[in-house]
């Protein structure tokens, strides 16, 4: 339990622990999946900023796809019936979007009078019309939250601060960005809860150079930007001396800087740490001796491929040097290192045969663990904008994906889904060929992977 407020039941701190006499509900509507930890790691670091700054702060995280609209509502009003002074602040991702558009105006009916404040990456990358889209919001969050959220708590009336936004705006709007130095580690404040079960979700940095069209980190003037030295090694102290079971490490590309990555793997390996560590690397970038100091540790290396043909690695800006990239599957593979390989389906140019082609090819290869992705056109993305070009037309579920375009139908969507879920299904058994994955596995597929379940149907409440 966190040593400075009781999240299991949402009360606040007493007053005569915190000289801010503002208070703020600070809401994670989380999708949990296999191994995710309970609170997740944005929603820490926005409470450690705030409760740092003596901001008096409870921490609600519900799960989307076990919530219960009415009693969510009472939750949160019960702290306003008393006092109109208390705010509600959320992150608003693809997955809870549909449940916060419900949340807010069900509050407001139930009496909650307090400021609502969104932020999120659906607020993040909204260009304009952020009132018509959540009218019953009152403050809105672009980039990062720590250090607006507490701007926005800690000074009276409408703050003139980047990235926050009162209403409707009639231009693209910026992005806030921290300075990791100066951000409060939610681990070493003991604002995430760890011990010798924990899996965590762990970064080292923020940004990513790349401009693959379809991704979110792109496109940040600052580019990457790293946290300090010293509070990673403290971490991973940390962790090591907590015995952490795993840690999925967040960075968009982990090897992006070879000193940097070199420089993490050692602590670890001094640290004589025994959990698993997850990486997502960038293949064409691994060194032989980046793969040797992996090879002491217990790592799992993912590698984003994504497509084989350089038609559709053009079309999504995210080109592929193939010789460079099989070099690297074999030598993690002749290494005993474990990796996985991820795909996508649904890309512009992209058709059944296609994609058919890239597992074909990582099956040759001998990779152990494939996984492919619906391609989503997610808010602010260049390729977002320009869907029209591949008349790419997104599904009608609560987490839309890709479903048909020029060069492929959503019957041909259904058969690369299949092709999907026999992939998820024969994980660390692939066959040996695409015609063996197919035959043993022929229905159209799992459909409910790709959305949190009570999202499938109407959310409780």
């Amino acid at each position: 339990m966190n040593k400075r407020t009781n999240n299991a039941t949402g009360t606040f701190h007493s007053p005569s622990m915190t000289t801010n006499p503002k208070r703020l509900i600070l809401l994670a509507l989380n999708w949990e999946r296999d191994k995710d930890p309970r609170t997740p790691l944005g929603h820490c670091s926005i409470l450690s900023s705030l409760r740092a700054s003596k901001i008096n702060t409870v921490s609600l995280v519900e799960q989307v796809d076990k919530c219960n609209l009415d009693e969510l509502c009472s939750r949160i009003c019960v702290h306003s019936y008393t006092d109109s002074s208390i705010d509600l602040a959320i992150g608003v991702y693809c997955w809870n979007d549909p449940i916060v558009k419900r949340l807010l105006p069900a509050l407001r009916r139930q009496g909650f009078k307090g400021r609502i404040i969104l932020g999120g990456p659906q607020i993040s990358f909204l260009e304009a019309g952020f009132k018509t889209i959540y009218p019953d919001a009152d403050i809105f969050i672009c980039g990062d939250g720590e250090e607006a959220l507490k701007r926005v708590m800690s000074e009276q009336g409408n703050i003139d601060f980047p990235g926050v936004h009162y209403g409707d705006v009639t231009m693209r709007t910026g992005q806030v960005l921290c300075d990791l130095n100066n951000l409060p580690s939610p681990w070493l404040r003991e604002d995430c809860a760890i011990d010798s079960r924990s899996n965590i979700r762990w970064e080292t940095m923020r940004g990513c150079p790349y401009s693959c069209n379809f991704c979110q980190h792109r496109g940040k003037k600052a580019g990457v930007r790293y946290f300090p030295i010293e509070r990673i090694l403290s971490e991973i102290d940390l962790f090591c001396s907590k015995n952490v079971s795993s840690i999925a490490v967040l960075d968009p590309v982990f090897n992006i800087n070879h000193t940097w990555a070199m420089k993490i793997l050692k602590a670890f390996e001094e640290r004589n740490f025994g959990g698993h560590i997850s990486l997502q690397c960038r293949a064409e970038l691994v060194t032989d001796e980046f793969l040797e100091l992996v090879s002491h540790l217990n790592v799992t290396l993912e590698y984003g491929l994504q497509t084989i043909h350089e038609n559709e690695g053009k079309a999504i800006k995210r080109i592929n040097d193939i010789p460079k990239v099989e070099s690297t599957f074999r030598k993690t593979r002749l290494l005993g290192i474990k990796y996985v390989v991820s795909l996508m389906f649904g890309l512009p140019n992209q058709t059944q045969q296609s994609l058919e082609q890239t597992v074909e090819w990582c099956l040759n290869r001998e990779v152990p663990v494939i996984k492919a992705f619906p391609l989503m056109l997610l808010k602010g993305t260049e390729l977002a904008q320009c869907a029209n070009e591949w008349n790419l037309e997104e599904s009608d579920t609560p987490i839309p994906w890709v479903k048909s375009s020029k060069t492929f139908t959503e019957q041909d969507w259904r058969k690369m889904n299949a092709i999907s879920s026999a992939l998820h299904r024969t994980e660390n058994k692939h066959p040996k060929s695409l015609r063996e994955l197919v035959d043993e596995n022929t229905e159209d597929g799992n459909f409910e992977r790709w959305s949190p379940c009570s999202l499938n149907h109407q959310w409780k409440g």
